[in-house]
């Protein structure tokens, strides 16, 4: 067993909130990720896929860090998603990223500190983190 951090201490005291957990009981991860703490969202994320829970299932929404550090080598983002905040992926490794829904907006800054050589599949076409088209 790992040694506890202060993210943990700190995730463990937000989920035990009771306005959070009756969001969670509703499956209202929306609520749950807008009103935790920006700098530790991945630590939810984390938390959940650890859990077999996928929040994309769950949100319409890509949060401002919310898969920062994700180490997962491809994230495909379902139709539900209809916005991605600046700096979601912020020092993830995710190599490829697909973004089903053709209509999603896209903060300026949504790609910004993501992994340079990661491929973004979006509306038919091929990106970089920069915004410019590849092959």
């Amino acid at each position: 067993m790992s040694t506890p951090t202060v993210w943990d201490d700190e995730l463990y005291k937000y989920l035990h909130r009771s306005d959070i957990k009756q969001a969670i009981e509703d499956e209202n991860l929306d609520y749950v990720y807008e009103k935790l703490t920006p700098g530790i969202r991945w630590a939810l994320t984390k938390f959940l896929y650890e859990h077999d829970i996928d929040p994309l299932d769950y949100v319409e929404v890509v949060y401002e860090m919310m898969f920062c550090y994700h180490d997962q080598s491809k994230l495909v983002l379902p139709e539900n998603i209809c916005h991605i905040e600046d700096n979601a992926f912020h020092g993830s490794k995710i190599m490829d990223l697909v973004i089903a829904n053709s209509i999603c907006s896209i903060d300026v800054r949504a790609f910004n500190g993501l992994n340079p050589l990661c491929k973004i599949l979006y509306g038919g076409y091929k990106y970089g983190p920069d915004g410019k088209g590849i092959d």
